[in-house]
Order: C-alpha cells, then sequence, then structure tokens
C-alpha cells in the first residue's frame, strides 16, 4: 500500500470500531530507524518495485493513527522477521 491508501485503511478501521475498540497490525515492519532487519528492508524494494506499496516502520503507522485518536500501543517482535502493533480507539 502508498501512504495514502495507509491512511485511508486506518481511517476506515477507526470508522468501524467504537471507543476502546482495539486495532492489531501484524506486518513486516521496517524498524523506526530505518536501518533493518534486511529481509524486510528487501522485501520493502521488491514492493516498491512491483507495486506501489512499501513496508513502513512502526513510528509511520503511528503517527497516522494518533491524528485519527488512537492511544497508539508499542511495537512487538513476532517471528520471520514480522511484528505487531496495536491501537486503542479513544
Amino acid at each position: 500500500w502508498d501512504r495514502p491508501e495507509v491512511r485511508i485503511l486506518c481511517e476506515k478501521a477507526a470508522a468501524a470500531l467504537t471507543t476502546n475498540g482495539l486495532l492489531v497490525i501484524h506486518e513486516a515492519f521496517i524498524n523506526d530507524e530505518k536501518t533493518g532487519p534486511l529481509p524486510v528492508a528487501e522485501y520493502s524494494a521488491l514492493l516498491m518495485n512491483i507495486t506501489q506499496g512499501k513496508c513502513y516502520c512502526p513510528n509511520e503507522y503511528g503517527l497516522i493513527l494518533e491524528e485519527l485518536a488512537f492511544d497508539v500501543g508499542p511495537y512487538k517482535d513476532t517471528m520471520a522477521d514480522r511484528g505487531f502493533m496495536s491501537a486503542v480507539k479513544q
């Protein structure tokens, strides 16, 4: 997804959730410093080449979600260079 589409998806989630509703994003995230991990950076480069999307860092999602009145939780690693973040609609 390109940045405008990411925002639209977050807006749709905000519209669908009631107060205190939970949004969880499980994704291949680039770290906030945009230095890796290498497999995610390679995947992001592939996405930019074959689609209009890329991998985003937790901070990029967090800024959008905060603008949409979400309380954003911390990023957590899962496995296979993936992770999740959660946000609660205020």
